[in-house]
């Protein structure tokens, strides 16, 4: 019935079928079929009609209520397969980039390009944490707590960090990470370097900063803001210092979840 109005719609109101596959995409009781179909009409759409945003409201409309859908979607834990999965990300994939130049010839128009951009880009988050073939309800909630010794700020940014990256479907269980002990330690080095030259450079005309600043990178260790147990990459823009007691015993908390030799995504942290 939904396609049957997609078509009909597309008849009279330019962009209102683009709207509706997109909606479709992430609608919580749209069958695997549905999915597939609004893919590759929405994959189709990009290859053969080009920019087809003559009717802005109409997809803008859409996406939000794609967005809207996949709330509800991720709180059910209605994941898709990975044969749908696939097909999803190809339709979508495509018709980014299609959105993204009728967004600027919208701004340019006078149109409020801007939100349905942001809007479109919230849905994109959703798709790759909520519905990238894994229910989100499966997996494996870490549970860390406060201990003595702790930095209070350095905690709650190690959490918060956290907490976005599984928010945002990254944060996998990954023991044993594989990333030689050599490898991490020649990049946190690196890293560690830059960062005393850049106080140097900064502090230069105030020693008493200088000093500071160097004491608390000196307290501090150079951390992966997500963790490589948790599929974290071995990369310089992972990396931050933290305080050392801080980062090494959420550390040990975490590893002391996870299971070994088995990949589960990481759907919450709770602070007890």
């Amino acid at each position: 019935m939904m396609r049957g109005l997609a078509g009909t719609g597309a008849s009279y109101t330019p962009g209102f079928a683009q709207a509706l596959d997109v909606y479709m995409l992430y609608a919580f009781d749209s069958s695997p079929l549905d999915r597939v179909l609004a893919g590759l009409s929405l994959a189709a759409d990009a290859v053969f009609v080009g920019a087809f945003l003559p009717n802005y409201g109409a997809i803008r409309r859409g996406i939000q209520a794609a967005h809207d859908a996949a709330q509800v979607e991720k709180s059910v834990g209605r994941g898709i397969t990975g044969l749908v999965a696939s097909t999803v990300r190809r339709g979508v994939g495509q018709i980014r980039g299609l959105l993204s130049k009728a967004t600027r010839a919208a701004k340019a128009a006078g149109h409020p390009a801007e939100e349905m951009l942001k809007s479109f880009k919230r849905l994109k988050r959703l798709r790759r944490g909520g519905a990238a073939g894994v229910a989100r309800t499966e997996g494996l909630t870490l549970r860390v707590t406060m201990e003595e010794g702790f930095d209070t700020v350095a905690f709650q940014r190690k959490v918060t960090q956290l907490r976005n990256h599984i928010n945002e479907g990254r944060a996998v269980s990954n023991m044993p990470h594989g990333v030689s002990d050599a490898a991490r330690r020649n990049l946190t080095r690196q890293y560690r370097r830059a960062v005393t030259r850049r106080i140097n450079e900064f502090y230069k005309n105030n020693p008493t900063a200088r000093a500071n600043a160097l004491r608390r990178l000196r307290e501090s260790d150079i951390d992966h803001i997500l963790d490589l147990q948790l599929s974290g990459p071995n990369v310089r823009s992972n990396l931050k210092a933290l305080h050392s007691a801080t980062n090494q015993g959420l550390g040990r908390q975490i590893s002391r979840q996870l299971p070994n030799g088995k990949r589960m995504p990481i759907i919450d942290i709770i602070v007890e």
